[in-house]
């Protein structure tokens, strides 16, 4: 949910700014993208080294799936990736952006952030290494805190029935 309404709220924000930002879904992959200026936002939770300059490099929360890796791709390689087999149809506007992740963790009753550039993903599907990383001022929280998850992209979603 936290995933969710943290996507709706920068969409809302960017939209609002009415220069020239929109809503990408290509693959099911929600992003703000402004196709002039090159750049796509998607949203994902991070680890412990989110929002802060550690010895260690963030990761995602979560395994990465192939849509990202793709995004991931394109970050390192630029343009010449729509040269590859992969890309048979022309790709949407978002696709053709550099997709910078907004990162969020929450922990100390705070949030902590950073808008980063990934340019690969580690051998545990997880972000690797970042060509640039904008760590923002942590936002205290007040009451009850989770970390926001969004959608898996690697595995399909699992529903609990039973009785109460």
């Amino acid at each position: 949910m936290m995933w969710a309404e943290t996507v709706a709220e920068i969409r809302t924000q960017l939209l609002d700014v009415n220069q020239g930002w929109d809503i990408g879904q290509t693959d099911n992959y929600e992003t703000s993208f402004h196709s002039g200026r090159g750049i796509a936002i998607a949203v994902v939770g991070g680890d412990v080294n989110c929002g802060e300059r550690t010895f260690s490099a963030p990761k995602a929360s979560r395994k990465r799936g192939p849509v990202t890796a793709k995004r991931i791709r394109k970050n390192l390689l630029g343009q010449q990736m729509f040269d590859l087999p992969e890309f048979k149809d022309p790709p949407q506007d978002d696709e053709r952006c550099d997709t910078w992740f907004l990162m969020l963790n929450a922990r100390d009753n705070r949030m902590y952030l950073e808008l980063s550039l990934a340019t690969s993903l580690g051998p545990d599907s997880k972000f690797g290494l970042w060509r640039e990383r904008i760590i923002m001022p942590y936002i205290p929280l007040r009451g009850a805190v989770v970390t926001p998850m969004e959608p898996d992209e690697t595995e399909p979603p699992r529903v609990n029935v039973g009785r109460k």
